[in-house]
């Protein structure tokens, strides 16, 4: 039943998100192989993403109390499946990420697809945001270690700051690939689940703007300081972008003041524990 339910909801959003309408330049995606395959395709793997995600959220929200540590299996293998699951993406499904570097300005891609890879980035911060906490709260790690997979970086065995380097990146790639979004198709037509996946990185790079204690910094990461600019210039667009969709979903708006306040919350706190140093 909740396979049905999440196809169903997989079906509604890319139906919601009436690509048809607003495509400005056919004849470029054409060039870059997109066909109708491409729709068809985007509703296979969104069916299968949200049954990962269906998972995550049954697990993760439940009302049971549990030690976070007792959960570390569990977000080994979970993000163990949504590596794999981004790995089998067709070539017309993927955009690449390596190095951040950014896209090609004559690259087009579909809206469902670049649609596809924000949320795929949302949920690996939904999955690591719980461990990333630790990091701020300098709450002991423990024996919380992980040995090296093939989805992790071989030089970061500290699930906590594996846990920060995934939400630090998948934040900025959110922001990333909304401005390609934005670049092609402007901001007053996305779907609402785009609002949501923004605000979430919105909510970590306001995180990371103000904490970037030492331990989130790894091998392969930009140095603590380097990385506050990053979060803070990725914050500023965040809010442009909740705010210029805004116009069209009211929850934008209210987005935007969360993720304003909470900026404002922890520079106050840190500013308290400086102080008390």
């Amino acid at each position: 039943m909740e396979q049905l339910r999440r196809t169903s909801s997989a079906m509604n959003i890319m139906t919601d998100l009436g690509v048809h309408h607003y495509l400005r330049s056919p004849s470029a995606l054409e060039s870059n192989g997109y066909t109708e395959n491409v729709v068809a395709l985007t509703r296979l793997y969104l069916c299968q993403l949200l049954q990962i995600e269906g998972r995550l959220s049954a697990h993760l929200f439940d009302e049971d109390s549990r030690p976070l540590d007792s959960d570390i299996p569990f977000w080994q293998q979970m993000t163990e499946e949504l590596f794999q699951w981004r790995h089998s993406l067709p070539p017309p499904l993927k955009i690449s990420d390596s190095s951040g570097e950014p896209e090609p300005r004559d690259e087009v891609y579909a809206q469902e697809v670049i649609f596809l890879n924000m949320l795929f980035h949302e949920i690996i911060i939904l999955l690591n945001r719980p461990f990333t906490s630790q990091i701020v709260t300098s709450s002991p790690a423990g024996s919380a270690t992980i040995a090296p997979r093939s989805a992790f970086d071989s030089t970061i065995t500290d699930v906590h700051t594996t846990a920060g380097k995934y939400c630090f990146d998948s934040a900025s790639r959110i922001i990333a690939l909304l401005m390609l979004f934005k670049r092609h198709y402007g901001l007053q037509n996305v779907h609402l689940q785009m609002v949501h996946s923004t605000v979430t990185a919105g909510v970590m790079h306001a995180y990371f703007s103000v904490f970037c204690p030492d331990k989130c910094s790894s091998q392969g990461s930009p140095p603590c300081e380097e990385r506050r600019g990053m979060a803070q210039q990725s914050l500023r667009l965040s809010i442009r972008a909740l705010a210029e969709m805004g116009q069209t979903f009211d929850s934008a708006t209210r987005g935007m003041e969360l993720v304003t306040s909470l900026g404002q919350t922890w520079q106050h706190q840190r500013r308290m524990e400086n102080s008390a140093k």
